[in-house]
């Protein structure tokens, strides 16, 4: 049985957009990006908000095409 993750790190989500962790923490610092701190160093995004974000169009960046 295949599952899907539910949660990814910084790095995946900058994998999956094709964007750099920089450029993931600065979505999660401007309040596009939803995560949750788990501890001092650990941060993970939901695939909940992984897909909202990529429907929602104000972040920006295809206007960075």
């Amino acid at each position: 049985m295949d599952q899907e993750k539910k949660y990814y790190s910084i790095s995946e989500v900058s994998k999956i957009l094709s964007v750099s962790m920089g450029t993931v923490y600065n979505y999660i610092g401007e309040g596009y990006l939803k995560a949750i701190k788990l501890g001092k160093k650990t941060i993970r995004i939901s695939k909940k908000n992984l897909d909202q974000f990529t429907k929602d169009k104000s972040w920006g960046h295809s206007q960075c095409l």
